[in-house]
């Protein structure tokens, strides 16, 4: 069993044979979801984002699910503070702070996406003796755009510099 599997396209194999893999020839950084196998990435992180990828001079695409999404916006963070420092350092270090960022970019992603919502409510009831009346309004609730963008870069504000001390 190999410990690293590449995959790629089909020319990539006969590249990787004849020069190896180089930074430069990597454009794009998936990122698996999936909670601990995500988490389990930090050492792998560290070099990539700290030593290798840094060599190259393309842009790199980062694309992630769930925990990978979350990896990767923390990824190269975490590699360029320090090698001491690790993802699940950080996951160990969130706090209230935080964790409201987090609660207010994910409101605002929602506001933005969503754009608001609607409810049905009763207004007016009348009894005429057998005959019952009612109207019911429907209301709808409008989120402004620049609600959610604030939201977000408040949020994102929180989750940078939340946890920081002094």
């Amino acid at each position: 069993m190999k410990a690293l599997r590449i995959y790629a396209g089909p020319a990539a194999p006969e590249h990787i044979a004849a020069h190896g893999l180089a930074p430069r020839d990597v454009r794009t950084v998936p990122g698996a979801a999936g909670g601990p196998k995500g988490l389990i990435f930090g050492p792998i992180d560290r070099f990539l984002f700290g030593d290798w990828l840094p060599q190259s001079t393309q842009p790199v695409d980062l694309i992630g699910a769930s925990i990978g999404a979350w990896r990767l916006g923390a990824g190269p963070a975490a590699a360029t503070v320090g090698a001491g420092m690790s993802i699940q350092g950080e996951a160990r270090h969130m706090n209230a702070t935080r964790i409201i960022g987090l609660i207010l970019i994910v409101a605002g992603i929602a506001a933005i996406g969503l754009g608001g919502f609607s409810f049905t409510k009763e207004t007016h009831q009348a009894k005429i003796g057998p005959i019952e009346l009612s109207v019911k309004e429907k209301e709808t609730v409008s989120f402004p755009t620049w609600a959610g963008v604030a939201a977000i870069v408040v949020g994102g504000a929180l989750v940078v510099f939340g946890g920081r001390k002094g």
